[in-house]
Order: C-alpha cells, then structure tokens, then sequence
C-alpha cells in the first residue's frame, strides 16, 4: 500500500516516523548518492508491506512552473517492481494536480527513468555522473 504524506502537516510525527532510520542509514546515502534532504511542502509517497513495514519512499517538490522535481526513490529490498509503482503513484498525482512535467537526477548510465518514458535532458556545462531525466505528461 502506497500512502502519500504532506510534509509539514498533522501527519509529519506518521511519516517521519516510518522513514526517519532510513533517512539516516549510511548504505542508502551511498545509493541514492546524496544525503536526503526535505522542506515543508514536499509530497513523500511510502510504500508499506502488508505487515505495515516500510519496503520504499520517495520523496518530490513541486516548483511555480507546472513541474514537479523527484528528489529521493529508493526501494529497501532488490524487488524490481518497487520503484516502478512509487514512480506510478507520482505520475497519479502529477497528472491529478495537473503538472506539465515530472524531473529528476540520476546517474546517466541509469536504465530504469528510460524504461518509465523518461528522457535524458541535454547535458549542461557541469560535468559529472548524474543527468536530468523528464517526462512531459501533456
């Protein structure tokens, strides 16, 4: 079950309460190749397993222009599908507030955005290992 939270809401002690050890654990910093940060108004979505057990998160802000910025997107375990349908349940909403375009980074070797309809942005003049990935929905 996917459950989207409001950060800076009544809900923040719930949501922060499901994620607050893995916002903090040093193996998914290195995954996700940042420390996770967050602000009042980010839209988390958190997928719980049947016994009521966090198995993925992630994390958007949305900004003026009609988009919307995935920040974070980690599944706890190597099930494929995890990710997959936290990035469903964004696109949901994206679609439902309605927004023009959903972003995020990732390392450009990644294959995962490309299969969801994402495309690799146009590299700008900093060089590194990550690239911006969109996908327009209108």
């Amino acid at each position: 079950m996917i459950k989207t939270y409001l950060q800076g809401t009544d809900g923040d002690s719930e949501l922060f309460g499901s994620i607050g050890a893995w916002l903090v654990d040093k193996d998914i910093h290195a995954r996700l190749g940042i420390a996770p940060t967050a602000a009042r108004g980010d839209i988390w979505w958190i997928d719980y397993d049947d016994d009521g057990q966090v198995i993925g998160f992630a994390n958007a802000r949305r900004f003026k222009l009609p988009k919307l910025h995935i920040r974070l997107l980690i599944a706890v375990d190597d099930d494929a599908e995890r990710p997959v349908r936290l990035v469903q349940a964004i696109e949901e909403y994206a679609r439902a507030t309605p927004l023009k375009q959903i972003y995020t980074n990732d390392r450009a070797t990644s294959d995962f955005w490309p299969t969801l309809g994402y495309r690799m942005a146009p590299p700008n003049k900093r060089r590194g290992v990550f690239r911006r990935f969109e996908k327009d929905l209108l």
